[in-house]
């Protein structure tokens, strides 16, 4: 795709070259015309004649609907929450029954598809994931996992959040155990585990582990476990573990000890009260029901 811009002043036509976007109806994505100070104007695909935009950090996604013209949107704001947004809602009535699909602005000259798989109970859903459009299908979580890590500088096709387990927390609250795969345009990606969790003072998030490379958290490799060291709000330290929902043992051992129930997916070990975390290398290994070894993502 060439990109080429003419400001009002000589010296100003600008000609950019990147790479073909995906090919795919829902995952075509919007492209980066031009900045201005008012926003960026997004050109869409030919067959989306309906455009809305919300930004996130808002539990409640606000959808204000967005001016086109030509197949070109108003300006809209870009990156003021944590460097990243807003998030589109694209309409093409001649495809797909006219459902919806969701794409987020990282900051590179096409947006990226985004989607959400939700946690068990849930079935899995085998036309892949949700598209992130309410609270229900992961809006108010990606407005925490935004925050939690830098996207990869290479361009994103795909940004999906992979909600694979809850956990109650130590002490009270919740731990919602996310892996977020950033898929890249050759296929490959980054994955990284992120824990976010909600106690009565407020939510927090910690990244456990990355893994650049391969098909992690996606619907060819979806055996994942994850774990990190927390602290409560008494500031006691706890190892927390995770595995998706195939996951048959889950043990630590190293910095700390301790194994899941039978049929449990979960696991925390308590550690000391200080204001660092305990220090010494913590082996997580996760089997699923066939004995084989799921992929760790933890620190």
């Amino acid at each position: 795709v060439a990109r080429y811009t003419r400001g009002d002043g000589a010296g100003t036509e600008v000609v950019e070259v990147f790479p073909e976007p995906p090919n795919g109806v829902a995952n075509w994505p919007a492209l980066r015309l031009a900045d201005t100070d008012e926003g960026t104007h997004y050109l869409l695909p030919p067959w989306v004649t309906e455009a809305a935009s919300a930004p996130l950090g808002h539990p409640d996604a606000d959808w204000s609907e967005v001016r086109l013209q030509h197949g070109v949107t108003e300006a809209l704001p870009t990156g003021g929450y944590c460097g990243v947004g807003p998030v589109l809602r694209l309409r093409a009535p001649e495809v797909a029954h006219g459902e919806p699909y969701s794409a987020i602005d990282l900051g590179g000259p096409d947006t990226a598809h985004l989607g959400y798989m939700p946690p068990p109970p849930s079935e899995i859903r085998r036309l892949g994931p949700h598209e992130v459009l309410d609270a229900e299908r992961g809006f108010d979580l990606w407005g925490e996992l935004a925050c939690a890590g830098g996207t990869p500088e290479e361009p994103v096709r795909t940004v999906t959040a992979w909600e694979f387990a809850v956990q109650e927390l130590p002490g009270g609250g919740e731990g919602r155990w996310t892996c977020v795969r950033f898929g890249a345009h050759d296929g490959g990606g980054l994955a990284r585990a992120v824990l976010v969790t909600r106690t009565d003072e407020g939510t927090r998030t910690v990244v456990a582990g990355e893994r650049d490379g391969g098909w992690s958290c996606s619907n060819l490799d979806r055996q994942v476990a994850a774990g990190t060291w927390w602290q409560d709000d008494g500031s006691r330290w706890h190892y927390l573990a995770a595995a998706s929902r195939e996951a048959a043992s889950l043990t630590v051992a190293g910095g700390a000890e301790g194994a899941a129930d039978d049929g449990e997916g979960v696991l925390a070990v308590s550690g000391p009260r200080s204001e660092e975390p305990p220090g010494g290398e913590v082996d997580l290994t996760a089997l699923d029901a066939h004995g084989e070894e799921m992929t760790v993502l933890s620190r």
